[in-house]
């Protein structure tokens, strides 16, 4: 159905996250998919499309400098594959702590990076600000909007600098238990720690969609969907985020090599 075409869509974070995000293709890609399953439905020929639906000012943005436009900054994309992402989990063994693929990726992260880094940021812990998706966790499951919550995750530098890949993992997996138990107890005393935190010098902001994509790939508007990428239109001024995101090869496509 897709003649080819790559389907691009557009999701300002005022209207909801990534979960409402991945709520929005499934239901768009179902409602399509039932307009294709209707008796006598011919769906469009790409001949039919307009040769011309926009002119290119339509596409003018105002462009804003980078704080730093002196400095060279370098945006870098690794894969994991499910081999790789299920050894690490089988390395933990009995996981009584519940740490996920997406604390060992953190942890991996730390021991890369940290020690190269420790000098510039100084104190006794790296500060990893990681947002998380608060629903089902004091928020209703089903809550439409933005329910992104940042949590203040502090790893301490000698941990990192020995390496410890599976300790760093769940040093972190407790310390997402304590952050989410205080929000959901104190409020006021849940943002009083994250301002604070965030006055400190920060190693690492890690974002993650995992957890909503899923949902995603399933959006296949009636075909066959060979390839999904989450791209930020809005440009980081800060080079020292991460985000982890969604991909058909993570959750066991066979569509790919």
């Amino acid at each position: 159905p897709s003649y080819g075409c790559t389907l691009v869509a557009c999701f300002h974070h005022v209207l909801g996250d990534a979960t409402c995000y991945a709520k929005l293709l499934l239901k768009w890609s179902e409602i399509y998919e039932q307009m294709l399953n209707r008796p006598g439905y011919v769906p469009h020929d790409i001949n039919d499309i307009p040769r011309q639906v926009c002119s290119k000012s339509d596409f003018a943005r105002q462009k804003t400098p980078l704080q730093n436009a002196s400095k060279e900054l370098a945006a870098r994309r690794y894969f994991f594959t499910p081999k790789h992402l299920n050894g690490l989990k089988e390395s933990l063994g009995s996981n009584p702590e519940h740490v996920s693929t997406n604390d060992l990726l953190m942890a991996q992260f730390c021991c890369a990076i940290g020690p190269q880094r420790r000098a510039g940021l100084g104190g006794t812990s790296a500060y990893i600000a990681l947002l998380a998706d608060h629903r089902g966790r004091g928020l209703d499951s089903e809550m439409w909007g933005n329910a992104t919550v940042d949590l203040s995750i502090f790893v301490p530098w000698d941990m990192i600098e020995a390496g410890d890949v599976q300790g760093i993992a769940r040093e972190i997996r407790k310390q997402i238990k304590s952050e989410f138990e205080l929000l959901g107890r104190d409020i006021p005393a849940f943002n009083t720690r994250r301002f604070d935190s965030a006055k400190k010098p920060r190693f690492l902001c890690w974002n993650s969609w995992l957890k909503a994509g899923r949902n995603m790939i399933e959006a296949q508007f009636g075909g066959v969907m060979e390839e999904y990428q989450w791209l930020n239109l809005l440009h980081h001024t800060d080079c020292d985020t991460a985000l982890t995101v969604p991909s058909l090869t993570q959750f066991g496509s066979s569509r790919l090599s």
